[in-house]
């Protein structure tokens, strides 16, 4: 009995020593989900090397959307889904240079998604109220 007594003992010494915590458990809920980015207000949009910049702007129907090629290779921009583009048909820029610029009439409200041509991963979206 005395053996058990002591072994008991030394157990609570050595979990008192060691600072015995009850781990904390990590729950999904616990963590914070991946937030998407809020849509910019602005009517300009930058094309560059790394893709579209903002790639989500805000814009009221009506309002003009430029779209600028910064980048030193020419890019064609054009509304969703590759390759029919035909959510919104008339939003093709052709052919843009560096430097050069498209614009586009957004008259209805929803959100309408576009892409590079030539890079079809590359995507973007004007969210229209």
């Amino acid at each position: 009995m005395m053996k058990y007594f002591k072994l008991l003992l030394v157990v609570v010494i050595s979990a008192l020593l060691t600072g015995c915590t009850t781990p904390k458990i990590k729950s999904i809920r616990d963590e914070t989900p991946p937030q998407t980015p809020e849509p910019v207000a602005t009517n300009f949009i930058d094309i560059n090397a790394d893709g579209f910049s903002p790639s989500t702007i805000s814009v009221f129907a009506g309002e003009t959307v430029t779209f600028q090629n910064s980048d030193s290779k020419s890019h064609e921009v054009a509304s969703d889904p590759y390759p029919k583009d035909d959510i919104l048909p008339d939003f093709h820029s052709g052919t843009l240079y560096k430097n050069e610029t498209y614009q586009y009439t957004f008259e209805k409200t929803g959100t309408f998604g576009y892409h590079l041509e030539d890079n079809p991963s590359i995507k973007g979206e004007v969210v229209v109220k």
